[in-house]
C-alpha cells in the first residue's frame, strides 16, 4: 500500500547525506540511502562518491567489473559497512544526465518493495518531483528525509 504526498511528509536535514544516514543509524532507525549514479562519471561523484571513498572504492570497483553500470533506470543494491553499521544503499542509475528530473518505474517499484525505511536522499541529487514521487511510493511505515 502507498501513501498518498499528504500522508508521507518530506523531512528536511541541514546534515550532510553521511551524516544523515549515520545519525539515523544510531538512533535505532531503519535508515537506507539513495543515491545515482550516472554512466558517464568515474569515479562516482556526490553521495555515490563519498560512499564509493569510504567504502575503499567498492563502488568504482562495481563499475568497473560491470556489476553496475549507471544506465538510465538501473537500480542497485549496495549495502554500505560503516564501523558498526550496515546501511543498505539504493543506487540509481542516471543515464548521461546529471539528476534525475522525475521517478523512474524501477525506483519506484524498488522503493515500494524494500519495506518500511527512513530513505535519505540528497536535495542536489533528486528535483523536487522526484522527491515526491519517492514519497508517494514508500509503504505505509517509510519516511523521507532530504540531506544538504
Amino acid at each position: 500500500m502507498t501513501k498518498r504526498l499528504s500522508e508521507c511528509p518530506i523531512t528536511e536535514s541541514s546534515l550532510p547525506f553521511d551524516q544523515l544516514l549515520l545519525r539515523l543509524a544510531k538512533e535505532g532507525k531503519n535508515a537506507a540511502g539513495i543515491a545515482v549514479l550516472s554512466a558517464s562519471e568515474t569515479p562516482p561523484r556526490g553521495c555515490a562518491g563519498w560512499i564509493d571513498w569510504h567504502s575503499q572504492g567498492a563502488l568504482s570497483k562495481s563499475l568497473q567489473a560491470g556489476i553496475f553500470e549507471g544506465k538510465q533506470g538501473e537500480c542497485g543494491l549496495f549495502i554500505w559497512q560503516h564501523r558498526h553499521h550496515c546501511l543498505p544503499i539504493l543506487l540509481v542509475g542516471i543515464g548521461l544526465k546529471r539528476a534525475p528530473q522525475a521517478l523512474e518505474p524501477p525506483l519506484e517499484k524498488n522503493l515500494g518493495s524494500l519495506g518500511s525505511r527512513h530513505w535519505v536522499v540528497s536535495r542536489s541529487e533528486f528535483s523536487a518531483e522526484a522527491r515526491h514521487g519517492m514519497a508517494r511510493a514508500l509503504p505505509a511505515e517509510g519516511a523521507l528525509w532530504t540531506s544538504a
